[in-house]
């Protein structure tokens, strides 16, 4: 059982359809686990370790454009090893998740927990909307957080 302080982080873009998947996924984990902190984070994850404690243990939802199918839903212990190369393959961000997590570890910043969860996206021009394949995914993603973080805590 633990009682490291929850953050959740939701990034994204609301204006580019599927990048907008981590944010969403973020509000429906607000009203899931109201102990835990919620951040959105629009547009600059790179200081996303400015955001968190050293003691906290730290969920990050983000889309991804990495190849594989859309709505494949990849979760990450970022705290055990670098993320993987094909996430810093492009970003709607001015940098990506990839950059922020791996400037986090230089650092030395990474918090007691780190688990990213990514949902493969395949619309991200602006103005898109949100593919059925990414909607599904936001709802399993909420799934899995809530689940993981209640069995921690029973």
């Amino acid at each position: 059982m633990t009682t490291a302080p929850l953050m959740i982080i939701g990034v994204g873009n609301r204006l580019r359809g599927d990048d907008e998947a981590g944010l969403l996924a973020a509000t429906a984990l607000r009203a899931k686990l109201p102990g835990a902190s919620v951040l959105e984070v629009e547009q600059r994850p790179l200081d996303l370790y400015a955001r968190w404690t050293p003691g906290s243990e730290v969920v990050v939802i983000d889309a991804a454009c990495s190849g594989v199918r859309p709505g494949t839903v990849r979760r990450f212990d970022a705290r055990s090893g670098p993320l993987p190369a094909e996430l810093a393959r492009r970003s709607t961000h001015a940098t990506g998740l990839h950059e922020a997590v791996e400037l986090a570890r230089a650092l030395d910043c990474l918090p007691a927990s780190l688990v990213v969860y990514t949902i493969e996206g395949e619309a991200f021009e602006r103005g898109a909307r949100m593919s059925q394949p990414v909607a599904r995914a936001v709802l399993e993603v909420v799934t899995l957080v809530a689940d993981e973080w209640r069995g921690r805590h029973t």
